[in-house]
């Protein structure tokens, strides 16, 4: 069965999607990359458009680009989500890059919220992938079990709501330098670690 959703917070180029391509390397399953913003092509995915995309969900790690218009958008993950919910019996991983904008803080309950609730026993990870965690609703973050930050100069608040040591970050960052992160797991900060780009 799938193990438990996670989160990649940090400012735009600091590694955060690099960081979860990595770990979908190494998660022994289906793996979808909603790319919301076109990034390149991660490593070892195959990128997908909406004629072979359901047939490619089994097909190991697929980058998907999706509809430019938000509704549209939508409807494509709503329909990616129901679609992995059917076939329990392979361990499928969803990441959603700019995931804020599909469960937005305040906003109904949508496709990121189901998987947030109910896709362990669906066998569907959920890895959300944000510059900005306030922004995301909390239905979702309170389903994560663990938190890869990077670099957020910019949320303070955030950290201090989920009693994150912001102080105790900040020094991890400077003592692991560029492209470094911590692990939050609800209790413990652990790091710094850093990124292998090489």
């Amino acid at each position: 069965m799938a193990t438990a959703h996670r989160a990649y917070f940090g400012q735009s180029g600091t590694g955060k999607t690099t960081l979860a391509a990595d770990h979908a390397a190494d998660a022994g399953a289906n793996v979808l990359f909603f790319n919301t913003q076109e990034e390149d092509v991660l490593p070892g995915f195959t990128r997908a458009d909406r004629t072979d995309l359901l047939h490619l969900l089994a097909a190991g790690r697929i980058d998907y680009v999706p509809a430019a218009d938000d509704r549209t958008a939508r409807m494509e993950l709503d329909v990616i989500v129901r679609e992995m919910f059917k076939h329990r019996e392979r361990h499928n991983v969803l990441i959603v890059d700019e995931a804020q904008e599909y469960a937005p803080e305040g906003s109904r309950p949508g496709p990121l919220e189901l998987v947030a609730r109910r896709g362990r026993r669906h066998n569907v990870e959920l890895w959300v992938v944000s510059q900005h965690p306030a922004d995301l609703a909390k239905k979702v973050l309170r389903q994560v079990s663990t938190v890869y930050l990077f670099e957020m100069p910019y949320s303070d608040q955030y950290l201090r709501q989920q009693n994150i040591p912001v102080e105790h970050l900040r020094a991890l960052h400077e003592e692991g330098g560029e492209y470094s992160y911590a692990v939050w797991d609800g209790l413990n900060l652990d790091g710094p670690h850093r990124l292998d780009l090489s």
